[in-house]
């Protein structure tokens, strides 16, 4: 696997670390809230699913600590507030340089790399290889029964996958800036999330003990080509939000009666894609078990509250 990042691999938070992830709390405010894909509520929600459609042997190490997983999953929104090599992560802008299927796109990083130049991949974001960072990065953690790295790892992977199962997090028109849509990003998957989220819980149905395959590049490109298909209706549902004639010139210009709207119009795929998302992120967590050699993580549990 070609690392494109670095992660600490320190087991162990120092005062000063402590210290930062406080002030990032206290930070958040500062950020755009495009930054987080899902809202903070949405990946939590989409990560506890996650956990119960894992295959049932690894389930019965990881839903003791569902909990943590599920607050810890919005960590790498977080990084990005002191780590300015954390922002392209979460993203890749496919159209950018090829058209759906996005078949000319290599799925190898440095096969990207040698075709269109590492500044031009970067700058459409590298989140598939980011996931396949994490999946290494867990692997291993698993393989030393590392619990505070598993958690870490654990986490993040189903933070990057869950990402790419947003359709803006697929597209170069991500805040819908290039069709008259500027500000869809917040408004479709934080305000409108976080607003319907009860109705969402009800509605999310992972696939349980689905099989994560053998082949992962591939079926990272699969679920990014299923998110990216959603782009033009995600676009198409906030113009038939809004009220005809009525001018929309601020946040508070988007009132109840558009967000009731954009949810009736998107509500399906909404759901489909944060079902998928759960599904996804068990099957990545399930291919670093196998990968680490299916090792006893039964002292998950005790280790993580141990340290809280």
């Amino acid at each position: 696997m070609h690392r494109i990042s670095k992660m600490s691999k320190s087991s162990h938070l120092s005062r000063t670390v402590r210290c930062i992830l406080t002030a990032a709390m206290a930070a958040l405010f500062l950020l755009p809230v495009e930054s987080f894909s899902w809202g903070f509520a949405g990946h939590r929600l989409i990560t506890k699913k996650a956990v119960m459609a894992v295959r049932p042997h690894l389930r019965a190490y990881l839903l003791p600590i569902a909990d943590s997983l599920s607050a810890h999953s919005i960590d790498p929104d977080l990084w990005r507030k002191f780590d300015r090599a954390e922002g392209n992560r979460h993203y890749i802008d496919l159209d950018s340089l090829v058209t759906f299927p996005f078949d000319d796109l290599p799925t190898s990083y440095p096969a990207a790399v040698k075709k269109y130049g590492e500044e031009v991949i970067q700058g459409i974001g590298i989140a598939p290889w980011r996931i396949a960072e994490m999946v290494d990065s867990l692997s291993a953690a698993m393989k030393q029964k590392n619990a505070r790295l598993i958690l870490r790892y654990a986490a993040a992977l189903a933070h990057y996958v869950e990402d790419i199962h947003n359709p803006l997090h697929t597209t170069k028109n991500y805040d819908g800036q290039l069709t008259g849509n500027k500000g869809i990003h917040s408004r479709y998957e934080r305000w409108m999330v976080e607003t319907y989220l009860d109705q969402l819980d009800s509605a999310i149905h992972p696939d349980p003990g689905s099989s994560p395959g053998r082949r992962l590049m591939p079926m990272i490109f699969n679920w990014l080509r299923g998110s990216y298909v959603w782009v033009d209706n995600l676009l198409l549902a906030d113009r038939l939000s809004k009220t005809p004639g009525k001018r929309y010139t601020r946040n508070s210009s988007y009132d109840d009666a558009y967000y009731e709207r954009l949810f009736r119009h998107t509500r399906d795929f909404t759901v489909a894609q944060m079902s998928k998302a759960a599904t996804a992120v068990a099957s990545c967590w399930q291919l670093a078990w196998n990968r680490a050699g299916r090792p006893k993580l039964n002292f998950l549990h005790a280790e993580i509250a141990a340290t809280r």
